[in-house]
């Protein structure tokens, strides 16, 4: 197995930030994910200071795969996923 990221990072003033991050993992024997397949994930995070130590991030995420392996509506396998989410972050 193997894979590669890259991250890009923008800092656009001391209360907004914003990040990209795109994966590639290839499980060439299915050792890591009980499937041989190809992913890709491509995630956009956003992240609002409210104080210094508080921080509100919202994060919306794609994930892709070669072969069907992700829940869909009914107990149904499909090919990719999106997620939202919302983190609400305390640093001590």
């Amino acid at each position: 197995w193997s894979g590669v990221g890259l991250y890009v990072h923008n800092q656009m003033n001391d209360k907004l930030k914003a990040t990209l991050r795109l994966e590639q993992f290839n499980d060439t024997d299915g050792m890591r994910t009980g499937t041989v397949q190809d992913l890709t994930s491509a995630t956009l995070t956003g992240g609002f200071t409210l104080s210094k130590s508080a921080e509100l991030r919202l994060e919306f995420r794609l994930d892709k795969s070669k072969k069907s392996v992700f829940t869909g509506e009914g107990g149904s396998l499909k090919k990719d996923r999106n997620t939202i989410s919302v983190a609400y972050l305390v640093k001590f």
